[in-house]
């Protein structure tokens, strides 16, 4: 990952939002601007809720920015070049988890930060994560939304309803679960000839939240007609009559709910390439359990009565509350053969390695950060690296069956402490209490333990617990002492072995010994330049996983900020006499989006898609692969 705090500090035009921001005051403008409220992610079990409003079609304000928002956005063809103001409802991962990628990705763009509205520890949250994205030095304080203060420019008004979960309920265990929660009341401005048009962002995570909100805030919103009320608000709590009761209460032509009850992926991108990828090989690439739809449902005044329901992607604030139907459909996309796996054996064949993400730095449409899953046996899995967005795609390769995949996870290993290969860690300690009983065995993290260590206890004791779900190796060990018996038969593995390579960060790689006789050797670089401690313990690799940021032309930044390029992977597997070698970890740089490879020179040399799937019977296949990757991209 390139530091972006060398970007700050020799740049003076990193700008700050604070023009836009007339806190406390009346702006005499109007706007008669098509103003749209758009959906970013649906809240399901891939993409947090998160929504967008565009003024003119420019994404000016953001509400909430879960893990891979930053890919959402990217994916709808929106601009983040547009973004003002991004308001948060609670200081939760589900609300913030992908702030780090949207940071990097503007300042080192765009040079220019939003402003950011939320809670009050809100700064010290993200603050923390700006120390791991090598912004520490990046000077910025959000805006506590205070209940007495309310936000306000030329287009719209935004008040600001702060929640408190009553601490002495007995509902949840954790004190941290009643932290403060936000609902947005906005207001957008209209010429004065026409009344304004209301819209609500409604946010109560818990029974008690939902209690606090009935008795403070509902006479303050009862007497408001409102276009839309989008309902981020938890799926228990809406299953819950008092909920209900508040909603009959209100009135509004649309609720649109963004959370649980929604069950798809509306990253269209990444189905249409897997789509293409599944038609050269069914089982190396295979089919997207998860179900595509670019558009959520709206219903009117109850989520029981969909008898007036419609599906949208946009929804227009100003004006007649015109929607932009969205013709995407999942059958023109995801017609897979879901039957594919016509080798009965090929189910029962182990390990598996598993391409979760294969970009560098910050994620792309269709690539995202680092993480391969490897099942070890039927019942073992281990993750290696686990970037942002991991769990996400672990929902859209499995569907259903996701749950039993992530409760086969017994450990991870992290190789540095760069946020593009670890921020998908909390997300897998949240799924892992949600789908496993309490008795459950703890994760097993190895990792640079000082700083992971440091960074998990501070979100433990700021935010919410999940302490107490982890096990910690620390991978200096690992470098002199093989890890015991007991954890590799956690792990399913026969061998596990860490060395240092050469990063911009303490930077560990990985060698293990899989399969039933233990005869199947994988090493994983982690991020590195040209390293002789990895050829050493790489060597005689079945397969080694090797990244190659840069195209060859770029070697002098590969250099800088000590990555590989296309040639030097190619190098260091030969010195280490890999008998297979699949690169990953590619920058925006290469044109198509993977680097070529010349088949019939490198026949043992394969590339890396999210979502590919390979046994050893398939390694064999990598330079017919390439042929076929050339011709579907030329």
């Amino acid at each position: 990952m390139q530091h972006l705090s060398k970007i700050i500090r020799h740049s003076k035009t990193i700008n700050f939002y604070r023009k836009f921001t007339n806190d406390s005051k009346t702006s005499r403008k109007h706007s008669a601007k098509p103003v749209a409220l758009n959906i970013i992610g649906a809240g399901s079990p891939s993409e947090e809720a998160s929504l967008s409003i565009s003024v003119e079609n420019a994404d000016r304000y953001l509400f909430n920015c879960g893990e891979d928002s930053h890919r959402l956005f990217s994916d709808q063809s929106r601009k983040l070049s547009d973004l003002k103001h991004v308001f948060f409802t609670q200081n939760k991962w589900n609300c913030i988890g992908g702030i780090s990628c949207l940071i990097s990705e503007l300042i080192k763009r765009h040079r220019w930060l939003p402003m950011f509205h939320g809670p009050k520890q809100l700064y010290k949250c993200i603050k923390r994560i700006l120390c791991l994205s090598c912004l520490s030095e990046l000077d910025f304080r959000p805006i506590d939304c205070n209940p007495k203060n309310f936000f306000e420019d030329d287009t719209l008004r935004i008040d600001f309803l702060s929640i408190k979960a009553n601490p002495t309920s007995t509902m949840d265990p954790h004190p941290r679960d009643v932290n403060e929660a936000l609902t947005f009341v906005g207001e957008i401005k209209s010429p004065e000839s026409e009344v304004p048009a209301y819209f609500m962002v409604l946010d109560l995570p818990t029974k008690q939240h939902l209690e606090a909100f009935v008795e403070k805030h509902q006479q303050a919103v009862v007497d408001k007609k409102f276009e839309i009320i989008v309902h981020f608000s938890a799926k228990k709590v809406i299953e819950y009559s008092g909920y209900k009761r508040l909603l009959s209460n209100l009135n509004t032509k649309k609720h649109l709910y963004l959370n649980g009850n929604n069950e798809f992926s509306r990253l269209r991108s990444v189905y249409e390439l897997q789509l293409k990828l599944n038609q050269i090989d069914k089982n190396v690439h295979p089919a997207l359990k998860m179900p595509l739809n670019a558009s959520t449902k709206a219903c009117n005044l109850s989520q029981e009565d969909k008898s007036d329901s419609q599906i949208f992607s946009k929804y227009y604030l100003t004006g007649s509350g015109e929607i932009d139907n969205d013709s995407t459909s999942s059958n023109d996309i995801t017609s897979y053969d879901f039957d594919h796996c016509l080798d009965i054996n090929r189910l029962k064949t182990f390990p598996k390695i598993v391409f979760l993400g294969t970009v560098s730095a910050v994620p792309t449409k269709t690539r995202n950060n680092t993480s391969i899953l490897l099942h070890t046996t039927r019942d073992d899995s281990m993750l290696i690296d686990c970037g942002e967005g991991t769990c996400a795609q672990i929902h859209r390769l499995y569907g259903k069956v996701a749950p039993s995949i992530i409760q086969k996870i017994r450990g991870v290993f992290i190789s540095h402490m760069h946020n593009d290969h670890h921020t998908g860690l909390i997300e897998l300690l949240q799924l892992r209490k949600k789908y496993l009983p309490s008795n459950r065995l703890p994760l097993l993290v190895l990792c640079p333990k000082s700083d992971m260590k440091s960074w998990l206890f501070f979100y433990d004791n700021n935010v919410e617990p999940i302490h107490d779900d982890l096990y910690f190796i620390d991978n200096e060990n690992l470098m002199t002492k093989m890890l015991s018996e007991r954890y590799c038969n956690q792990l399913g593995v026969h061998m596990l072995q860490t060395c240092r390579v050469p990063h911009s960060n303490i930077t560990y790689a990985l060698s293990v010994k899989i399969g039933q006789q233990g005869n199947f050797k994988l090493t994983f670089s982690s991020d590195t330049t040209i390293s002789n401690n990895l050829i050493a313990m790489g060597r005689d690799s079945t397969l080694l996983i090797h990244e190659a940021t840069y195209p060859d032309k770029f070697a002098i930044k590969a250099e800088q900020n000590k990555h590989c390029t296309l040639s030097q992977a190619i190098e260091q597997s030969q010195q280490m006499n890999a008998k297979y070698t699949i690169l990953t970890h590619f920058s925006a740089r290469y044109g198509n989006g993977f680097p070529y490879i010349d088949s019939a020179k490198y026949k043992n040399i394969g590339i890396a898609f999210d979502f590919m799937e390979l046994i050893e019977n398939d390694l064999h296949k990598l330079s017919s692969l390439n042929e076929e990757y050339q011709k579907l991209f030329k």
